[in-house]
């Protein structure tokens, strides 16, 4: 009768590391899709460029964040030799939540500009 175990579940952490790479890197280039340049009609481009100025600052926070998020994942990734099934859905929840970074961050930008 074959019983249900997590034994044999560790790799090596390259795997881990490679797919994180992917995610953030997806992570850090979606907020860039929210930015959107002064069109004709918005008159002075130094005016229509400052009122942006929420859209631009939300990004570079984003940027920020998610850049010391994968800062911090590469050095997990350098003191770990293996993983294992338990650890590689940390770094799903891990992910799932650098990647809802960007959402907010508009809004307190916005909050603290007044």
């Amino acid at each position: 009768m074959a019983t249900s175990s997590l034994e044999g579940t560790e790799r090596k952490s390259d795997r881990l590391e490679a797919f994180m790479d992917a995610v953030l890197a997806i992570a850090i280039t979606l907020p860039v899709t929210e930015l959107h340049a002064p069109g004709p009609t918005d008159g002075d481009l130094a005016a229509a460029y400052l009122k942006l100025a929420p859209e631009y600052a939300a990004y570079a926070l984003s940027v920020i964040l998610i850049g010391l998020y994968w800062a911090s994942s590469h050095i997990t990734g350098k003191l770990l030799q293996k993983t294992d099934h338990g650890y590689n859905l940390l770094s799903i929840g891990f992910l799932a939540a650098v990647s809802i970074t960007p959402f907010p961050a508009r809004p307190l930008i916005e909050h603290l500009g007044g």
